[in-house]
Order: structure tokens, then sequence, then C-alpha cells
């Protein structure tokens, strides 16, 4: 939809992202992931996920994601400054700290399926996720109505 924020994410965090039309001719954003694309357009897009920026390939299976945030809602995307999750890689505890309160956290897996959420109304938090399986994971941090989208590795 045009207007919309969406940001483009593979399980290899070093695989290169083109967003494109659906013919494949033009890329409307590209880079490392994630990859961030405010829509322009409400033609169809093709996502595509190369090992480098020269677009060569690998036959390794990867996980993509898709992450929409509704232009509507005026709720802005990374707008959270100072925010610092640590550490990452983590095997229990997530420690989130912020120079603004932290209202809510929300996990998600790579599928986009939330797995953990909790409110909060402090500057730090602690999130246990010892019950996660060991994998890749997005943390939306939620902070005096803005967002931020972290990505972690759970061990």
């Amino acid at each position: 939809i045009a207007g919309n924020q969406y940001q483009f994410l593979s399980s290899n965090s070093t695989d290169f992202i083109t967003v494109g039309s659906e013919d494949g001719l033009t890329a409307f954003a590209y880079g490392p992931t994630p990859v961030t694309w405010t829509a322009t357009t409400t033609q169809i897009v093709r996502f595509y996920t190369h090992l480098d920026g020269q677009c060569n390939e690998e036959t390794v299976d990867r996980t993509r994601s898709i992450i929409c945030t509704d232009g509507t809602l005026g709720t802005p995307a990374f707008a959270i400054s100072a925010l610092k999750a640590f550490p990452n890689p983590v095997s229990t505890i997530l420690n989130l700290s912020s120079n603004t309160t932290i209202s809510k956290v929300q996990v998600y897996n790579l599928l986009g399926q939330e797995v953990f959420t909790k409110s909060f109304d402090a500057t730090q938090s602690q999130i246990d996720l010892s019950n996660l399986t060991s994998g890749t994971y997005f943390v939306k941090v939620s902070s005096e109505n803005q967002i931020k989208i972290i990505k972690i590795i759970k061990e």
C-alpha cells in the first residue's frame, strides 16, 4: 500500500536485499538486511535476497520476513534514540535501556508471530527469553508513541 513503511529482513544477517518491480527491472530499495522502504507504488513488488551486493546466489534456505508499519497510525518506526539492547546474542535475559520510558515490548519470530509481550513503565527493563528456542527474533520496543525494532539472536 503506497505510504506504508515496510522492513524486509533475512535470517542471514549478511544477506543483501533488493525490493523491486514485479518484472525485476526497477529497484525501489536495496542494501544489506534489513532494508526499510516506504511504498511509492500500489503495483506488485518483488523481494530478492542475495549473498552480496553483486547478486551472487547461495543455495541455502533462508527465512525471509516483511514487517509493515501502517502510515495512517501516526507512529513513526525507528524513532527511539539511544535505545540499548544487550547482550546480543542473548541466552536468557535481554536488558533494554532507553532515554525515554519504555511502555511495551513485543518479541516476534521470523514468521512474524508474536511470541512474547509485556507492558512496562520504565527507562530500563529486563526480558526473560529463556523459554524461546535458539534463533533470530525481532524485538519491537514502544516508547512515548514511538517504535523501534531490533534484531536479536537467541542462543
